[in-house]
């Protein structure tokens, strides 16, 4: 029996094994191709058991899908790059289960960081941010004016505010994974309010 392909936009975190060890357990059936950091250079501690992909690699989250031909893709979503991806599945009717990656408070977007863009700008960074802002948006088509007006305004939000909140302030459909998977009922009513 031929196994199939699932996408798997995860963590690979050196000292931390646990991360992998529910999608190793499944090997058997299933065939992962790993996609976390964004070029190689990137990956210092390689620790995962299954083929690394890199997003600099692909020129847009068609030319992912395309080349890797997944079934599903399971991950992280709270970034452009993802919600580029999660775009791209919706279009192809591939499923794309989001999966909880962290622990949930009653004051979590309390605690998050806003990151300053403007404050830690330099030549790399802007190259970094270029790429990152073509890929992002060749997930739009530009024949869907509404669509691509709101994908402006999330882009401009997330470098202005913390990723959480950028997502809360633009709850489109089109950035909301087909599925999410949670450890708690608790958890999954922040889940539920991010992405209304």
């Amino acid at each position: 029996m031929q196994k199939k392909t699932v996408l798997l936009c995860w963590y690979e975190v050196d000292k931390r094994p646990e991360l992998l060890a529910p999608f190793i357990d499944m090997l058997d059936s299933v065939e992962f191709i790993q996609l976390y950091y964004h070029k190689q250079e990137d990956r210092v501690n390689p620790s995962s058991p299954f083929p690394m992909i890199y997003w600099s690699d692909y020129s847009d989250p068609f030319d992912i899908l395309k080349k890797v031909k997944p079934v599903l893709v399971i991950g992280t979503t709270e970034s452009l790059h993802l919600i580029s991806l999660i775009r791209a599945c919706k279009k192809k009717g591939i499923k794309y289960f989001g999966l909880q990656h962290g622990f949930v408070s009653q004051n979590i977007t309390d605690v998050l960081v806003t990151i300053s863009r403007k404050e830690s700008f330099s030549l790399s960074k802007v190259k970094g941010y270029l790429k990152t802002s073509l890929f992002y948006f060749s997930s739009f088509s530009p024949l869907c004016i509404t669509e691509f007006l709101q994908g402006c305004k999330l882009f401009y939000s997330f470098f202005r505010l913390n990723v959480i909140q950028a997502i809360k302030n633009n709850q489109y459909a089109w950035l909301v994974p087909t599925y999410y998977i949670c450890f708690s009922e608790y958890a999954s009513q922040y889940y539920r309010q991010l992405y209304n």
